[in-house]
């Protein structure tokens, strides 16, 4: 494949052409090689031959694994400057927005795949907001002290960082009931579903952080469960509707250089350094894993039902924990080095 697409940005278009058809030979299921030969031959002034085969790959025909969208749209900007006295600072700001219908191969909504369209929506991987600031400012206490002790010990000293700023992942809900295909359903839209911060008296843990109102979304109807093509079947809500908790993030450290008398004619220095992550100890909901929220419906949930908190006629406590903040990142951490 790259061969073909280097012979592609040279023009030579029927070599590209050769090398991308001895690639299907090999693997006569790859979308992406039918296509190449297709652009190739379209190119080269050739005849088309496999422009039906990648009619196909491109219409989703089940002889080919379902194709996904991937759309983003961002805006970067950097800044860098040396301020002056003693501190330089660099910032740098993203806004995107990434919009597909399958956030992998392996990603699936397990909800009518057959329609993936259905599921276009903004990706799994989608940070809206990111900002990311670095900068070193030298401290400019007892640098001209008359005391050699005084400059030595208290002046010389820097503080640098690393600050980060940015938006939640996206969380997706889904009912915990099967529909009439075998595969899962979404929640549906009870009223106006957003973000609504609290604190609820958890029995096990105590006062725990919520992130929506459970009771906004509910679970699907009966009729709902049915492959009957009609509206809301298999469930309301879109794809990744809400956005979970971003991360506002210090890591700072405080060193300083002292020259050492050893080695002669050469210098040499010995660095001291106090730094700390999280530094404010500020708590930051989420994990490397996802957004952390407890999003979704018990199966027990009655069909067309809030998904909050509730007891069933029998006493079975249901949905207990939905809506909660289920992890969160790392408190302060504290390291010397020399």
């Amino acid at each position: 494949m790259d061969l073909g697409l280097f012979y592609v940005r040279q023009r030579d278009y029927r070599r590209a052409t050769q090398v991308l058809e001895r690639g299907v030979n090999a693997n006569p299921q790859s979308p992406f090689l039918l296509l190449g030969v297709s652009l190739s031959q379209l190119l080269s002034g050739q005849q088309v031959e496999s422009v039906e085969t990648s009619r196909k790959v491109l219409k989703l025909e089940p002889d080919f694994p379902p194709a996904q969208l991937l759309m983003v749209y961002a805006l970067q900007a950097n800044f860098r400057h040396t301020v002056g006295k003693g501190l330089t600072l660099q910032a740098s700001y993203t806004w995107s927005h990434a919009i597909d219908d399958a956030s992998s191969t392996y990603s699936r909504t397990g909800v009518d795949d057959s329609n993936l369209s259905r599921w276009r929506a903004t990706s799994d991987m989608n940070r809206t907001q990111v900002l990311v600031m670095n900068y070193i400012y030298e401290l400019p206490f007892f640098t001209k002290s008359r005391s050699g002790a005084a400059r030595s010990l208290l002046g010389g000293w820097k503080v640098s960082g690393i600050t980060s700023f940015f938006t939640g992942a996206p969380i997706n809900f889904g009912c915990s009931l099967l529909s009439g295909i075998g595969e899962g359903v979404q929640c549906n839209s009870l009223g106006k579903f957003q973000i609504k911060k609290g604190v609820v008296n958890d029995p096990e843990f105590g006062p725990t952080p919520t992130w929506f109102d459970p009771n906004t979304i509910g679970q699907v109807t009966l009729a709902q469960l049915r492959a009957d093509g009609q509206l809301g079947m298999f469930g309301t809500m879109g794809r990744n509707v809400l956005t979970g908790p971003g991360r506002n993030n210090w890591d700072m450290a405080l060193l300083k250089d002292f020259e050492l008398p050893w080695f002669g004619a050469e210098r040499s220095r010995l660095q001291f350094r106090w730094e700390t992550f999280n530094t404010f100890n500020h708590p930051q909901w989420g994990s490397f894993g996802g957004p952390a929220v407890n999003a979704g419906c018990d199966s027990q949930t009655p069909p067309g039902s809030p998904c909050g908190p509730a007891m069933l006629p029998d006493g079975t406590p249901i949905n207990l924990r939905n809506g909660q903040v289920n992890a969160a990142w790392p408190a302060r951490i504290m390291q010397f080095g020399l």
